[in-house]
């Protein structure tokens, strides 16, 4: 029981709660009671595990909040706008825009009787309500009463085009008055229009998808034919959004092309990185640039301004309403404290996310790098790691702040966390730099002594030697040879190929133990190369790579390319044995045992902006290895060029026919397993019974 002095102080707490709740200001959204069991969804972000890159929940970024519109439900809203603690929805199936005061809880109505089915709203600064009505066909302007002031209807311009559809899905208004609007079928681009209602053009694009059936009808047709044949258009926007500097943002509903988009000036895209979500309904930016958007299915994404991944939360109801869970997302919007606001179409309602320590968190840590405060960004990124653990957008950051401060080692070590190839490089062609300008004069005189050395090494050798002959006449069999004798016969391919696959093919040159290793360097060398390269040229390491993996990577396509040819030369008269075929095959792996370790090594001291080196060695390493593969079938079988076409063709049409029997006998395995221990359990049962 509690004493009288216990439930007085209870008292004077409980009206001293009351004053502080009355007198001090309160948030623009009303969250009652956000208690951890708010958080209805998970918030996700990349992070590091095992090598690879997760999205994997860390600390709750936003907790739900309150409902709104509960009291006065929409009926199936496309759009909402927020400004000035106001939040605009379109009313689209009451044909009207429904607007609360987040303050005072009051709601107002426009464009009653006026409006027949808004699917956009944007407001200005002036309180002016830009409406998108397609059934309308017009985007009609509202005063802060209600009255229709103006209405933009299809432009008279000739340039518009006579048979150009023009229904207005989606509007956004720039202070200089140039209004943006998504017309449904628009697919020319956005369509600009100035404050009077002139026809300026259309704004940004999409390109055309191509596909793998495109290209090769590209290539194929002529322009006659495909004017006949197709018509492809550009593919529309859905939606759209503008930042405080006037810059636009689009979305697009389609696989095949980038669904968001950020737009310079001249309509280019210049957002780094998208999301990958195809059906992304609506976005909004926020403070600092920071980018919201949301798809149908209540995916809500927050990205930075250059559109690097900082949350992913949200999600689709199942089986129950609850806050936070959508049905179908309609349309996003953000106050200046982050505070979210979701449009739910099918229930009518907004829902409500308010940010926490973490998300408050990281937006300082990015507003302060934004301004130029890079150590104490660094600080409140700290902060952030001790909160989140181990995040992908963090050491992001950390890189960035580094490369201000011009620490470009540990700009690296926090780049390599974030698994960022380009800022990798970046810093490393920094310290790459400051230690050639140290060490330039030491290096240069060192390259230069050893290619002396090496240049009187080769000239004494070769007056000591005699000069190399190319042809079998010692009269010696392979197998009478050392092993290293043979190993190094490897060497002569890259001079006399065609002479040396003879010898092979007469049994002088090349035993099987030989060829089992060069396959075997061979696959050092391209496992080195797959998973050895340096970390601004890939994000492959040995930890996220499965050695069974990288062995059928290799092995799979070479060896049953030998195999597959040594079986269709046996049908089109080859003279060359299977043993002798993969001693030569062998030995046709030369150039890529001696190239793929030079190339791994260079990505180790080169930079991205000259990957092109690293590129035209890998291309030169598989052509070389693919002719010395094409005189090896040529010399061993005693082929004609065509004769080897034809084998080529022929084998890389039963590897085919291999790989898809392979894959059925895969795929009915379990079934096969299964048959057969049903019919071995039945067997026994009615031999035992």
């Amino acid at each position: 029981m509690a004493t009288k002095k216990q439930k007085l102080a209870g008292r004077i707490l409980a009206a001293l709660a009351f004053v502080l709740a009355v007198i001090l200001p309160g948030p623009a959204v009303r969250a009652a009671a956000l208690a951890g069991g708010n958080a209805t969804t998970k918030t996700y972000t990349l992070r590091k595990e095992g090598g690879n890159s997760l999205l994997l929940p860390p600390q709750d970024a936003y907790l739900t909040g309150d409902a709104l519109f509960l009291d006065d439900p929409l009926r199936m809203p496309e759009d909402l706008y927020w400004i000035a603690s106001r939040l605009y929805v379109g009313d689209t199936g009451n044909g009207r825009i429904v607007c609360e005061d987040l303050e005072s809880g009051e709601i107002h109505t426009y464009g009653e009787g006026i409006l027949v089915s808004p699917s956009g709203v944007f407001v200005t600064k002036e309180g002016e309500i830009y409406a998108a009505d397609p059934s309308l066909g017009a985007v009609v302007v509202l005063d802060g009463q209600g009255k229709e002031l103006r209405r933009y209807g299809r432009p008279e311009s000739t340039a518009f085009g006579a048979n150009t559809q023009y229904q207005p899905t989606k509007v956004a208004v720039l202070d200089s008055g140039i209004i943006y609007i998504v017309s449904s079928g628009s697919f020319d681009g956005i369509i600009q229009l100035d404050a009077e209602g002139e026809f300026m053009g259309y704004y940004g694009y999409n390109n055309i998808p191509m596909t793998a059936l495109d290209v090769l009808q590209d290539l194929l047709f002529t322009e006659a034919q495909k004017q006949k044949l197709f018509n492809k258009i550009p593919l529309a926007f859905y939606n759209l959004a503008l930042d405080e500097k006037g810059l636009c943002y689009t979305v697009t509903q389609r696989t095949g092309v980038t669904p968001l988009k950020k737009h310079n000036i001249a309509g280019v895209n210049i957002l780094e990185n998208t999301l990958p979500d195809a059906l992304l309904a609506d976005i909004s930016i926020g403070p600092d640039g920071l980018i919201f958007a949301v798809s149908e299915s209540g995916l809500i994404y927050e990205l930075d301004n250059d559109g690097q991944l900082l949350f992913a939360l949200g999600g689709q109801a199942a089986n129950s309403e609850r806050r936070g869970l959508f049905t179908l997302a309609s349309g996003i919007a953000v106050d200046q404290s982050c505070n979210l606001y979701v449009l739910d179409k099918e229930r009518g309602i907004v829902h409500t996310f308010l940010p926490t320590e973490y998300a408050d968190l990281m937006h300082r840590a990015v507003r302060q790098y934004r301004n130029g405060e890079y150590s104490e960004s660094s600080r409140t990124l700290e902060r952030v790691l001790q909160l989140a653990g181990n995040i992908q957008i963090a050491y992001h950051y950390f890189g960035k702040v580094e490369m201000q401060l011009r620490d470009y080692e540990a700009a690296m070590e926090n780049f390599r966390r974030a698994g960022e190839n380009a800022g990798y490089s970046d810093a490393f062609w920094e310290v790459r730099t400051k230690r050639i300008s140290k060490w330039f004069g030491g290096a240069v005189l060192g390259v230069l002594a050893l290619a002396l050395l090496t240049t009187f090494l080769a000239r004494r050798r070769k007056k000591k030697e005699p000069e190399a002959v190319y042809f079998y006449t010692d009269g010696r069999r392979a197998q009478d040879r050392k092993f290293s004798e043979n190993l190094k016969f490897s060497f002569r391919f890259f001079k006399a190929p065609s002479n040396s696959f003879y010898e092979v093919k007469l049994g002088a040159r090349g035993t099987v133990g030989t060829g089992v290793c060069l396959y075997l360097l061979a696959f050092l060398a391209f496992a080195l190369y797959y998973v050895g390269r340096g970390f601004a040229f890939t994000g492959v390491s040995l930890s996220n790579t499965s050695p069974l993996y990288l062995v059928i990577l290799f092995f799979l396509p070479t060896g049953l390319f030998v195999l597959s040819s040594y079986m269709v030369s046996e049908v089109n008269s080859g003279e060359g044995s299977l043993k002798r075929m993969f001693i030569g095959m062998s030995y046709g792996l030369a150039p890529m045992i001696c190239i793929l370790p030079v190339l791994t090594f260079l990505t180790h001291i080169l930079t991205r902006t000259e990957s092109f080196l690293v590129n035209f060695g890998f291309i030169v390493a598989v052509l070389w290895t693919a002719v010395l593969e094409l005189l090896a079938i040529k010399e061993i079988h005693n082929y004609e060029p065509g004769q080897v076409a034809v084998n080529v063709l022929l084998t890389l049409f039963l590897m085919i026919v291999i790989l898809f029997a392979g894959s059925i006998l895969v795929m009915f395995w379990d079934t096969a397993l299964d048959t057969v221990s049903a019919l071995f359990k039945e067997v026994c049962y009615r031999v035992l019974h």
